[in-house]
């Protein structure tokens, strides 16, 4: 389907299904023609930030942390998530018959989830190292008392 199907199959607007497609939570999508073909799917439960935060927490988990998943969401929205990200290859699967921390302690991101965390990782540091940078020049130019209406800080 193109991105307008998916934009009123999924309600929610182009803009937000061209974020999908860019960001890699979308599986199998392709670009042909310069047109995005997204497959049959139903929309993703969360945006690639949030899956990043969910893959993240397994790291955690695993690594012998135990953080409260269920303060801000539902245990089934938090299952739909995982199981989203386990149906297409982000993570291992998981076993969601006894405790959830249990059943994530035993999951593991795969190389395709690490890929997503490592892109999206990037393009945070690139940004914050621009901002950084527009900062530090603002705070030169406080000093000389040039152009202070102009700075971010």
């Amino acid at each position: 389907m193109n991105v307008k199907t998916a934009s009123k199959k999924w309600n929610c607007s182009r803009k937000t299904v061209y974020a999908y497609c860019k960001s890699g939570i979308i599986p199998d999508v392709d670009r042909i023609n310069g047109e995005w073909d997204i497959p049959e799917i139903d929309k993703p439960p969360v945006t690639v930030k949030k899956a990043i935060y969910y893959m993240t927490q397994i790291n955690l988990i695993i690594e012998g942390a135990t953080p409260n998943l269920v303060k801000n969401i539902s245990k089934e929205n938090l299952i739909k998530i995982y199981t989203y990200l386990a149906d297409y290859g982000f993570i291992t699967r998981v076993d969601f018959s006894g405790e959830l921390l249990d059943g994530l302690r035993k999951s593991k991101v795969t190389s395709l989830g690490e890929k997503i965390i490592k892109s999206e990782n990037v393009k945070v540091s690139s940004k914050n190292s621009y901002e950084g940078k527009l900062n530090i020049k603002c705070l030169e130019l406080k000093a000389s008392k040039e152009v202070q209406e102009e700075c971010i800080v």
